[in-house]
């Protein structure tokens, strides 16, 4: 079956066929008079008759090709769709015969179809020969490849796209189960029929059916076609004539067939869309006989058909559907493969009534023809006048537009003739003022003489330029003008026309170009710098003389030779010069400095700062260096010297660390013991008085830690030793935290305080977050603490997005408290920096929390900036983060232990010192756990491989076996069996940066740090056990559900 345009109604059919048949001719007789050149001549012979659908859009494809170069295009009809059979081709072979032998030759034969090309092969030595033969529309590929290659023969080859239609079908019916391809016994649909049945292998698991015409009546086919299921689909390949040989023609076979069918039917063709086709990806009939109609004139033009190649016929498929049966079963526009045309939706009213539109056309383009002719004569007229009004326009436009002014003066009289707006500007007088003037009123006249003989010279051509002449404006003043003159016959007036330039303004620059020149030399003199200068592309080079100096040369003794410094260049600095040379010609940089050393004539070596720039062609190579040389020999000397105080500084600031460090730990191991005998002296029978005294020691013990914590970071950071660490995160936790933290100081001072994070920030992070917190912590904190009423607001925002899923966040403090004196504003985030006087103090603090703030913000790559006033501060920072992956929004909640619950449990508690393990254990049995002392270790191994036990709380630092050598032995014993994964707790006073994660990588699974908060030790026992029931449930959920476990905690990782 052949591919066809879908056709509307039968009014708009007539409408088009009368347009498309009898307009020519009616145009023809219109104009009898023309007289039309005979041309070239083609004869298309269709395989159908003239009302099959293919005919028209093969037709339409030809003659977009070949009635614009002026060939003739008759057409005969084979009608093989209702007449067949050797004896109805003897008829159209005698008729042709007859028909050829009475008319001048053709040049070319087209045929469409194959019934049509196999008529031409069989009489082609009778009819056809030694013309071109071009073929399109043909279904029988193997004929058509074999035909490549023959002498006068090529064409373009109808291939339909099978495969591409049938997945376009299950991608809209997903739930589809069945594809009936229904297929007669005509050849042509025979061979489409052999195409669908190869796809059954490449669509394995599909049901690819037949529903043969060939054996069926048209009632069986209704009986077959009555019962097909809404999971069922037609593809219609040919269906004309039944087993009896009852034919139907197209639309009435459509139509036979979607009646009693209710599901999809496609087609490879365009003919039957409109009509209650689906669609499908179909065949062009026009594109074939417009590829058709180019392989004509192509063997016209003179080149042999045996050399232009049979053209697949693929590339003129397209996928159109039928907006009307894709409403009908429902599917989506958007489920169709891209770049697909769907017909049927609702037209303007030119595609209702184009037929119509078209008729009323034709006749207004006759009317408006025939005034056409009569006006002809005076359009022409009225096109010249406008061409010539247009160039004077032009030309008028120029002159007044031109930023040179222009004169023209008479030759004889030396009177100004004309004048442009540019030279009216310049000289101060109006075009009507010139008209009035000559050459004499324009120049001062102690300089007429030297005016008069450049104008000479030039009215008799000898010059056409005469640079800087002296001119005199309106108001007397003067200025210069390059003035360039040529002869022009005005109106019979031979004038000389100049054309002035105002070069007062070049004058000006020149000077101070001059005058740079003049500093630029006294600079380089007074700098005590050498000066170099490379060709690169002769290869030439220039050492001033000072350049030579520097190195021990007079100007005479060194030549100017590239080499000569290359030599000079001492051995461990040459590669890297070279190298950074080599860099700076490929990077596109602008300018380089680069700091090496060069041979003296002493045969020592002087230090040189050498600095250079250089010229780029527009490929951004560079063509031409220049630079300096500084001798710094004697600032090198100093930058050792610098180097070994500098060295001698961070040996003492690296001893001092380790002393604070010590210290620390010292200081944090009795300090423990007291704050543990002071907790429990508050959870003990107490009087409110005593209450008070205890709660003021605490607070002077808690002082001391974070005093301890800020001298330990602060030292830590000089000395070059805090890391920083990145990791996923969560803004919302840290912003709890941060309300978790301060709300009861807040509270007391009855200050209203509040985080606020941005609804566009990312749920998490990727950073380090305990620096942050610390940054967050110190800014919170002392915003209370300088605020006596009022509010503290924090707010957190996105501040902008980067490459690699980067984000820049903008953090902001406020506060309404008392502000920032301007005096201490400079030196606020330098160590012991304090808000008030030495001795009237309101505030406590060491001064070292802002210290820490403006070092981990330097480390961190942040910036920072403070508003301050008398009703408050703020101060904002931003920082660089990363944006995981996977990050989502996500609501963090957060677990405490009198939300879910807590139970008794059964400790063992690894420390040496006696006051601290007596402080923990009553501490713990006050909180219902049972306690196991161990005094190291060692130990807390072997009680561990005697008893059962839910936690080990694990000092670091104890005799026999440390904490981290404890925990690394329980975790490798395999004897203990689950043992060896109880959660283990340091409990330590090592509280330097970086020593939780040392003990965390150590398979610790919580920190503590020394002095001891009751809160915090009953929160962290709370978190590890939660977290390894939580695990202990996952995996047993995962053996009930037969599936792998996996650590899911990222301290196991």
């Amino acid at each position: 079956m052949n591919v066809s345009r879908s056709n509307d109604n039968a009014f708009t059919r007539m409408g088009r066929g009368v347009s498309r048949r009898f307009l020519p001719l009616l145009l023809f007789c219109l104009f009898p008079l023309f007289s039309w050149a005979a041309g070239e001549r083609v004869l298309f012979i269709s395989s159908y008759h003239p009302g099959f659908p293919t005919f028209f859009q093969q037709v339409e494809g030809l003659r977009s090709e070949v009635e614009p170069a002026g060939i003739t295009l008759d057409v005969e009809f084979m009608d093989t769709k209702r007449f067949s059979g050797t004896g109805y081709e003897a008829l159209f072979l005698e008729q042709l015969r007859f028909k050829l032998a009475k008319i001048p030759a053709y040049d070319a034969f087209i045929v469409a179809d194959d019934a049509a090309l196999r008529f031409a092969l069989d009489h082609r030595q009778e009819l056809f020969a030694g013309r071109p033969l071009i073929f399109c529309g043909v279904n029988n590929q193997e004929l058509a490849h074999e035909l490549s290659g023959t002498p006068d023969i090529t064409g373009v080859i109808e291939s339909i796209s099978m495969r591409e239609t049938l997945e376009a079908l299950w991608r809209l019916r997903p739930g589809l189960k069945t594809v009936h391809a229904l297929v007669d016994g005509e050849p042509g649909g025979q061979g489409d029929l052999r195409t669908y049945l190869e796809q059954r292998e490449f669509f394995a698991g599909k049901n690819l059916q037949v529903l043969g015409l060939y054996d069926m009546t048209w009632n069986e086919l209704q009986g077959r076609l009555s019962v097909l299921g809404p999971d069922e689909a037609i593809l219609l390949l040919s269906a004309y004539r039944d087993r009896d040989q009852v034919s139907r023609s197209f639309e009435d076979a459509l139509e036979f067939i979607l009646k009693h069918a209710n599901v999809p039917v496609l087609h490879l063709w365009e003919h039957g869309l409109g009509q209650g086709i689906l669609g499908g990806r179909i065949i062009s009939h026009r594109e074939q006989g417009r590829i058709a109609g180019q392989l004509t004139l192509k063997i016209l033009a003179g080149t042999p058909a045996h050399l232009i190649p049979v053209v697949e016929g693929s590339e003129a498929n397209r996928y159109v559907f039928d907006h009307a049966v894709l409403t009908r079963f429902g599917i989506r526009e958007s489920l169709l493969p891209r770049g697909s045309e769907v017909r049927g939706k609702p037209v303007s009213i030119f595609s209702q009534y184009g037929a119509e539109i078209l008729v009323a056309i034709v006749v207004l383009g006759v009317q408006m023809i025939l005034v056409g002719a009569l006006i002809n004569h005076i359009s022409r007229l009225r096109r010249a006048q406008a061409r010539i009004k247009d160039s004077e326009m032009r030309y008028r436009a120029l002159f007044d537009a031109n930023s040179d002014g222009i004169l023209a003066a008479d030759v004889a009289t030396r009177r100004f003739v004309f004048a442009n707006p540019a030279v009216c500007r310049m000289f101060g007088y109006s075009e009507e003022d010139f008209q009035t003037l000559s050459v004499d009123d324009i120049h001062p006249p102690e300089c007429l003489e030297e005016v008069m003989d450049n104008f000479r010279a030039q009215a008799s051509g000898q010059k056409d330029t005469a640079e800087e002449l002296p001119c005199l404006r309106r108001d007397r003043s003067v200025f210069s003008a390059d003035i360039r003159s040529f002869l022009l016959d005005f109106h019979g007036t031979a004038c000389a026309v100049g054309l002035f330039r105002d070069v007062t303004e070049r004058s000006r620059i020149l000077d101070t170009l001059r005058q740079t020149q003049e500093r630029l030399s006294l600079a380089i003199a007074g700098s005590n710098d050498g000066i170099w200068d490379w060709d690169r592309v002769s290869d030439q080079v220039y050492f001033s003389p000072r350049w030579k100096e520097i190195i021990g040369y007079e100007d005479h003794e060194l030549t100017n030779d590239l080499e000569e410094w290359r030599s000079r260049i001492h051995p461990e600095d040459r590669e890297r010069v070279l190298s950074v040379n080599n860099q700076f010609f490929t990077s596109g940089a602008s300018h380089f400095v680069i700091e090496y050393r060069l041979l003296h004539k002493d045969g020592a070596y002087r230090w040189i700062m050498g600095r250079g720039t250089c010229l780029r062609d527009k490929d951004g190579v560079p063509y031409r260096m220049a630079g300096s040389h500084a001798d710094i020999t004697e600032r090198k000397a100093m930058e050792l010297e610098l180097v070994n105080v500098r060295d001698a500084a961070l040996a003492a600031s690296v001893a001092k660390s380790a002393f604070l460090a010590n210290m620390s730990h010292e200081i944090r191991t009795p300090l423990n013991g007291m704050m543990g005998m002071l907790q429990l002296l508050d959870s003990s029978s107490l009087s409110g008085e005593q209450k008070d005294y205890v709660r003021m020691a605490e607070l002077s013990g808690r002082r001391l830690t974070a005093l301890l914590s800020d001298i330990l970071d602060i030292s830590r950071i000089e000395a070059g030793k805090l890391v920083l660490t990145e990791r996923a995160f969560d803004l919302e936790e840290m912003r709890a935290s941060i309300i978790t933290l301060f709300s009861l100081p807040a509270r007391k001072k009855g200050i209203s305080l509040d985080v606020e994070l941005a609804p566009d920030l990312p749920s998490s992070l990727v950073g380090d977050d305990l620096r942050l917190r610390q940054i967050l912590f110190n800014l919170v904190g002392n915003a209370i603490k300088f605020t006596g009423e009022g509010f503290v607001h924090t707010q957190i925002s996105l501040l902008s997005c980067l490459p690699d899923n980067g984000c820049r966040l903008l953090f902001c403090v406020s506060d309404s408290g008392e502000g920032i004196s301007d005096e201490l504003l400079p030196t606020i985030f330098e160590p012991f920096v304090q808000g008030e006087g030495s001795y009237v103090r309101c505030h406590q603090g060491a001064g070292l929390g802002l210290a820490i703030v403006g070092r981990l913000m330097h480390m961190m790559g942040g910036a920072l900036a403070i508003d301050s006033s008398d009703s408050g501060s703020t101060i904002c920072f931003s920082m660089n983060f990363r944006i995981p992956e996977d990050a989502k929004k996500t609501d963090v909640k957060r677990v405490r232990p009198e939300e879910s619950g807590r139970r008794n449990l059964s400790i063992l508690l690894a420390e040496d010192d006696p006051v601290n393990m007596f402080a923990a254990q009553r501490i713990l049995a006050k909180a219902g756990h049972a306690v196991t002392p161990a005094s190291d270790g060692g130990q807390a191994l072997e009680l561990l491989r005697g008893a059962e036990f839910d936690l080990i709380l694990m000092d670091v630092q104890m005799p026999v076996m440390d904490g981290l050598e404890a925990t690394a032995a329980i975790r490798a014993d395999k004897t203990i069996g689950d043992k060896s994964r109880i959660p283990i707790v340091a409990m330590t006073a090592y509280a330097m940066s970086g020593d939780q994660e040392r003990f965390l990588a150590g398979g610790m699974d919580g920190y503590i740090a020394k002095p001891l908060d009751s809160t915090t030790l009953h929160e962290t026992i709370f978190r590890v056990v939660s977290r390894k029931n939580e695990k202990q449930k996952a995996l047993g959920a995962d053996v009930l559900t037969g599936s792998d476990a996996r650590a899911t905690d990222p301290t196991e990782a």
